[in-house]
């Protein structure tokens, strides 16, 4: 890196080096895959408290129970 980097912020550097959009993107994608990873953990314990085996289960079976969870907690919000 040479010096008219020093003290300038990472966008301006990606963009200077044109690959400000893609670095965007995979950080983004980075994040999605977080998200999902943390998302599925989440729904087998979620599953497995309801004595079902997530890894098991049809399309359709985990479909129901990610519909029976959404309304179970918008019922419990709109209670509030």
């Amino acid at each position: 890196m040479n010096k008219k980097h020093i003290g300038s912020n990472l966008d301006d550097f990606l963009k200077e080096e044109k690959i400000y959009e893609q670095a965007q993107a995979a950080a983004i994608e980075s994040l999605w895959n977080m998200l999902i990873a943390e998302s599925e953990e989440k729904i087998r314990v979620l599953a497995n408290g309801r004595g079902l085996n997530w890894n098991k289960m049809t399309e359709d079976e985990r479909e129901k129970i990610v519909d029976d969870l959404l309304h179970e907690n918008w019922f419990k919000l709109r209670a509030v």
